[in-house]
Formats: C-alpha cells, structure tokens, sequence
C-alpha cells in the first residue's frame, strides 16, 4: 500500500508525501491549515471525508490519495 498525499495549499498533510504501509496496517495522517485558514474539506480517492483534521486509513489494502482543502477564515 502507498498512500500519497497531493499537495495541499494554504496548509499542510502530516505526514506529507509517499507513504508506505504494509497490507492490513493502519496510518494515520493530520491535517494542520496555515494561520488564518481553516480546512474546508477533506477527501480520500475523491470521497468527500468532510471537514476533519485527521485521517486514520484502517486496515489498509490498497493505494489511496489523500486531498485537503483549505479557505481563508
């Protein structure tokens, strides 16, 4: 499994980038907006996950991509 994060603006995915897992393992990401944003929304393979800040993929068994979107307070 690898689990990618595209690259947020105004705000960062920690962790950020490529990350590898192993079949069945769980991984857990934050989702921090620069001062002055807030996250708008977040989506896994484009599935609207809502306005989170974290992610936990469970018992991970396949690729994903991790989007966050952020807006000005």
């Amino acid at each position: 499994m690898r689990s990618k994060s595209a690259p947020p603006v105004n705000g960062v995915i920690h962790p950020y980038g490529t990350v590898k897992a192993t079949h069945g393992e769980k991984r857990r990401f934050q989702i921090i907006p620069l001062p002055g944003y807030r996250v708008s929304e977040v989506l896994v393979d484009k599935v609207s996950q809502g306005a989170v800040n974290s992610y936990t993929f469970k018992e991970v068994t396949g690729d994903h991509v991790l989007e966050a979107i952020f807006t000005k307070q």
